[in-house]
């Protein structure tokens, strides 16, 4: 089959599985959320032939790396692609990354980074699709244009979590992301409302104090880069984050607060004693790097 006949047979595939789907048995379907990276292949194989996007994708991930399946990549882009054409937008991903790299399809796998560029917003398909119209390659000739739009709308999107499916709107995502933050299952999810909402994305508004109520909350997660972020923010950041270390210690905080009277900041002179002091906060809370800086004069 020529180049342009994949390509062609290839989308018309994956506009079906966007606009219709591929039906799942029930057994799929229950056991989606079951499914970890470490199952035994028999049983993923089952779940895959069965419909389960996600069990295709770990089936993918474990040829692709030689992790308890011998290292295959024509059986890792295999995978992927039944994954992609049961509707994981991060299968699509990964089969074009596959087939770009490794199995020199690589006009084929340009137009699936577009696809998931324009339909899902993912900076990652983004990014790649930019680098192949900045340089051109094989049929693909260059375009500085495309390559400029293409960076411009993957630098927008860099904060919007990768769709779970290839129809996801970006207020779904949000949703999704919102329910991960305030039920804590993802520690990831509060920062990345933080971000969302201190640029704004699209046609989601900047909102400063929703962005640093969710640094906030990633921060008393301990989360160091959200700590870091409420301390850019605004004036008096590092009082509020002075704040999460002594009133409800939290490591991440106190951390980043002996950081800054370690090595100086805006406004904040260098005082090794002051960083000794929240250091060794930490300690008492369990940061064993910081019981060794607790003791340096």
């Amino acid at each position: 089959m020529g180049t342009k006949s994949r390509i062609l047979a290839f989308t018309i595939l994956f506009l079906a599985c966007i606009n219709t789907g591929i039906p799942k048995s029930k057994t799929a379907q229950a056991a989606s959320s079951e499914i970890h990276y470490f199952d035994d292949p028999e049983t993923l194989s089952t779940y895959c032939t069965e419909g389960n996007a996600r069990a295709c994708t770990v089936l993918g991930a474990r040829y692709q790396q030689g992790r308890s399946l011998p290292k295959n990549l024509s059986s890792a882009t295999e995978y992927y692609e039944k994954a992609c054409n049961l509707g994981s937008p991060k299968s699509c991903f990964d089969f074009a990354e596959l087939q770009f790299k490794h199995n020199n399809q690589r006009v084929e796998a340009t137009a699936i980074f577009e696809k998931l560029c324009n339909q899902t917003d993912m900076m990652m398909a983004c990014q790649y699709a930019s680098s192949i119209y900045e340089r051109g390659v094989d049929d693909i000739p260059a375009n500085a244009e495309k390559s400029k739009a293409y960076w411009a709308h993957g630098k927008e999107v860099r904060y919007l979590p990768i769709s779970l499916s290839m129809d996801e709107t970006i207020d779904q995502k949000i949703s999704r992301t919102i329910n991960n933050c305030e039920q804590d299952k993802l520690l990831a999810a509060c920062d990345t409302l933080g971000s969302i909402y201190k640029e704004g994305v699209k046609h989601i508004k900047a909102d400063p104090e929703k962005s640093e109520a969710y640094f906030m909350k990633a921060c008393r997660q301990n989360s160091f880069p959200s700590c870091f972020k409420i301390d850019e923010d605004k004036a008096g950041g590092l009082k509020r984050v002075e704040k999460l270390c002594v009133n409800e210690n939290n490591v991440a905080a106190c951390i980043l607060v002996a950081s800054k009277y370690k090595n100086g900041a805006a406004g904040v002179p260098v005082s090794r004693a002051k960083a000794n002091e929240y250091y060794d906060k930490a300690c008492l809370l369990g940061h064993d790097k910081s019981c060794l800086e607790a003791f340096k004069k």
